[in-house]
């Protein structure tokens, strides 16, 4: 975190329970990747969506990965630790203009664009460029005390593709920024009500 390189395994002791359960996050780096039902080796779409761009260890990728498809992954440095590339990692931002509920879908047509245009711990701020209606996911994880505003109106937060931060955008461009925002009313409203059922 301190060199600014994220990591998918989380930051101990700073790991939410869901991420943990979809992903297989543990608490000690330098052991081998806990795989889970949604994640179940390093060829996973999630782990793309997740921008797993690199994977280092001192072992061959067969050994910390039996299900791995190692013709995915380039070796990239050998030198004592070994570091792989992973073709396949997605954007940060993506844009959605046909959604799949399953097991419907919902077709859509037009071109959406989406970039970061800024990036900080507590704020990330997305250009929207769309000719149709679309869902613009970031990413990152959600968690509630996250807030989205487009154009500077709030709108609800998405979950999308079960551990991102999500929101629906009319056509148009669009200025899309969330925050997070854990002392806001919404915030501390949903924090006390949770409290109260014990």
């Amino acid at each position: 975190m301190v060199a600014g390189i994220q990591s998918t395994q989380g930051y101990n002791p700073l790991r939410y329970l869901l991420y943990e359960r979809a992903v297989g996050a543990q608490p000690i780096h330098g052991m081998p990747r806990p795989f889970t039902p949604l994640t179940p080796s390093n060829n996973s779409p999630l782990l793309n969506l997740l921008g797993l761009k690199y994977i280092a260890a001192v072992s061959t990728l067969r050994e910390i990965d039996p299900k791995v498809d190692e013709t995915r992954f380039r070796l990239v440095y050998d030198h004592g630790i070994k570091v792989w590339q992973n073709p396949e990692v997605l954007p940060r931002v993506l844009t959605a203009t046909s959604i799949y509920v399953e097991p419907t879908r919902l077709p859509g047509d037009g071109e959406a664009r989406a970039r970061v245009v800024g990036y900080r711990s507590s704020e990330v701020v997305i250009s929207v460029q769309t000719e149709k209606d679309t869902i613009v996911v970031l990413n990152d994880l959600y968690y509630p005390y996250w807030r989205v505003y487009v154009d500077g109106d709030e709108q609800e937060l998405l979950q999308a593709n079960y551990l991102f931060r999500g929101v629906h955008v009319k056509p148009g461009e669009h200025r899309v920024v969330f925050r997070f925002e854990p002392f806001s009313w919404p915030a501390i409203r949903t924090f006390l009500a949770r409290m109260l059922r014990g």
